[in-house]
């Protein structure tokens, strides 16, 4: 039977099946406070305390309730409407199963109908909010889902798409590129929400775009670009007039970059909006500019670092320090040692009488800040600084020839990339001649191991090998035979070995002992 019980003397059952997902509380406190509680709850009396009920159903309910009577929004003994019910637990379970498992939630679909009514009659995104019990953020995005073309919407209501596609569909205000893109990727069970978003973008910049951070959504918008505002994702909103943000980043560069040239006196600053410059070396000459010498302190630091470094190492082979002794040795070895490489990293010395004949790139960081390189290029092969055999023609830049391996035939230096290129290709045509003779392959490993332990570590193994360190446009080369080789036999490998937590288990599930 139905009956009116006070707020006060309801409480939660353990009957209940539900005991998760009440994250969304006052959401729905929000509303009942708007349109009363549509659904009764379902009780069964309590023995103790008499006059006191449990619910079994419609826990979320109660706890919205009870949530508005603590924040003193309604009365704390208002009446509810219950439905009264007799059982055992079991009983009382099975009704509490029933009552959730046959609840259909509004689809979206209805609830972008719903907020369009609402809107519709006058109300504004704050007042639907809360009819609701939802944000404002949440109405918005319903209604732009409302706002989608007929053949997505119709997919979305009749469960042919998923919300989150349905989501990126909506990302462009555009019915008529949502219903191209529609065409194109919409009878593909495999279409991910991500592959929409790419061909509903486009060319389009993300505001976190470089371009876009240099630029400034106010000179953007000023020249006429329009932005739609991302409501299903925080990545940021999109540029929909790419072109405008490029002209605009173009023209601020090409001044930052004649200034640049003009105060160090350099023959040219390119501007590239990037973070690299491999593929805008193309035709140009690296110039390899001598380095800054040490100080007399500097060089007397230097000895007196190496001299330490080697009487740590003599004290930790010894074998006659404990722990704590030998522990704070090798802190002050790592110490001395990062001080010992930063003397070695000195600043280059660009000689005057070279400014005018090279010139270097301005680049864009991700942060959206322009950076001067530190790399200088010409446009004609020059000798190093320093070379007393100078250049036929050139102005006092002298230096010493490049390599063999950079010269074309003719005598002509390569450019850097190509060089970069040829040095790739060489590496790879190696390892895939060590991939086939596993002899060969053991002793370029102990040789790579040995020759390369040459600095000032005398303790633990004197066998160690660095990564390789290619060119960055390695990853953009043509594959090659070599390289096709190498990824076969990577891909044959047994890395499980790989995952374990520790260097001793990695080294015990590779090597099994």
């Amino acid at each position: 039977m139905e009956q009116m019980i006070a707020l006060s003397k309801l409480r939660h059952s353990d009957s209940n099946v539900r005991k998760s997902g009440r994250t969304d509380i006052p959401q729905l406190a929000g509303d009942i406070e708007a349109r009363g509680l549509l659904q009764n709850l379902c009780v069964t009396a309590l023995k103790k305390p008499r006059g006191h009920y449990a619910v079994f159903a419609g826990g979320r309910r109660l706890e919205a309730l009870q949530l508005l009577a603590a924040e003193g929004r309604i009365d704390k003994d208002m009446e509810v409407s219950c439905k009264v019910l007799e059982g055992d637990d079991a009983t009382l379970s099975e009704a509490s199963l029933a009552e959730n498992f046959q609840r259909v939630n509004m689809t979206p679909t209805d609830e972008c109908r719903a907020f369009q009514h609402f809107i519709g009659e006058g109300c504004d995104l704050d007042a639907v909010a809360k009819r609701f019990g939802v944000t404002r953020r949440f109405v918005e995005g319903r209604l732009r889902l409302a706002g989608l073309a007929d053949p997505v919407f119709e997919a979305l209501a009749e469960g042919r798409i998923t919300l989150d596609m349905a989501k990126a569909y909506a990302t462009t205000g555009d019915q008529a590129k949502q219903t191209r893109v529609f065409e194109q990727y919409g009878n593909y069970s495999y279409t991910t929400p991500d592959q929409v978003r790419r061909a509903i973008a486009g060319d389009a910049l993300k505001a976190t775009d470089p371009i876009a951070q240099l630029v400034g959504e106010d000179a953007y918008v000023a020249a006429g670009g329009t932005i739609e505002r991302e409501l299903f994702s925080e990545n940021g909103d999109r540029w929909s007039d790419p072109e405008i943000a490029q002209g605009l980043a173009a023209a601020i560069m090409e001044a930052e970059a004649k200034r640049l040239g003009e105060e160090q006196g350099l023959a040219w600053v390119r501007p590239v909006a990037s973070a690299h410059i491999y593929n805008a070396t193309d035709g140009l000459y690296r110039v390899n500019l001598p380095k800054q010498p040490m100080s007399e302190a500097e060089e007397a630091r230097a000895d007196a670092i190496q001299t330490r470094m080697e009487e740590i190492g003599d004290e930790l082979d010894s074998g006659e320090l404990d722990d704590e002794a030998g522990s704070a040795l090798e802190a002050e070895y790592d110490k001395l040692e990062d001080e010992w490489n930063e003397l070695q990293r000195r600043p280059t010395i660009l000689p005057d009488d070279l400014k005018g004949q090279i010139g270097t790139f301005l680049t864009l960081a991700s942060d959206g800040k322009m950076v001067l390189e530190t790399t200088y290029f010409s446009e004609t092969p020059m000798r190093d600084p320093g070379d007393d055999r100078g250049t036929s023609g050139s102005t006092g830049a002298t230096g010493k020839a490049p390599p063999p391996e950079k010269i074309a035939p003719g005598g002509k230096p390569l450019s850097a990339r190509l060089s970069d290129e040829l040095a790739m290709q060489r590496r790879d045509i190696l390892a895939a001649a060590l991939l086939a003779d596993p002899a060969l392959a053991l002793d370029y490993a102990l040789f790579a191991m040995i020759d390369g332990n040459r600095g000032y570590e005398r303790y633990g193994t004197t066998m160690k090998a660095a990564r390789p360190n290619d060119p960055v446009i390695g990853k953009d080369c043509e594959p090659t035979p070599a390289r096709i080789a190498i990824e076969q036999a990577r891909d044959a490998l047994d890395t499980a070995w790989t995952e374990a937590g520790c260097g001793f288990r990695r080294s015990r599930a590779c090597i099994p002992i």
